[in-house]
């Protein structure tokens, strides 16, 4: 089973830098006059002669996370996967095969044009809803896969009020008048 989780950078200082390091920027496209705003990963490749300047540019490198979506921006956020173990990325139920998570992955659908801001699906236990691994990594795929068809409206919580509703027998009645 998926579950809606979200894929968050969080920066450190390193005492090097080195290439495979991840960085994030922002990037701003305007469509028809309209702004959208976007993160842009970027992979160091060749470790530059001054890396306090290189940070001055481009910021501390990041590492990925994998956290549950807060309601209430106050509350402590719940870490449901480690960097080390953010590995797969499934193209969903039209695909049996896993493949490497990569940039491009992470730069078009899941912050990019397709994506929706770091929000993906994690596959979990039916039951106790932690990440299952699969050779010591998660499995994530887009956001999609668990949110279409679904409708605010529509919950499992007002069909069972629905239900009684239908009730005929006067005692749980309250529009009958006794």
């Amino acid at each position: 089973m998926f579950i809606l989780a979200k894929l968050v950078f969080k920066s450190y200082m390193p005492k090097t830098l080195e290439p495979g390091m991840w960085f994030v920027s922002k990037q701003k496209d305007v469509v028809y006059g309209k702004v959208y705003e976007y993160l842009h990963i970027h992979e160091l490749q060749i470790v530059p002669q001054d890396m306090d300047s290189y940070i001055a540019v481009n910021g501390a490198p990041v590492e990925a996370y994998i956290v549950q979506p807060m309601v209430n921006a106050d509350d402590v956020e719940e870490i449901l996967a480690f960097p080390n173990q953010i590995g797969w990325w499934d193209d969903g139920d039209e695909s049996d095969d896993l493949e490497d998570l990569s940039i491009v992955t992470i730069n078009k659908s899941i912050y990019g044009e397709d994506g929706e801001d770091g929000a993906v699906a994690l596959y979990v236990d039916d039951y106790t809803r932690q990440p299952i691994l699969v050779q010591g990594q998660i499995v994530i795929r887009d956001s999609y896969s668990i949110t279409e068809g679904y409708d605010e409206n529509d919950s499992e919580e007002e069909e069972d009020w629905d239900d009684m509703d239908d009730n005929d027998d006067d005692e749980y009645n309250i529009n009958s008048h006794e």
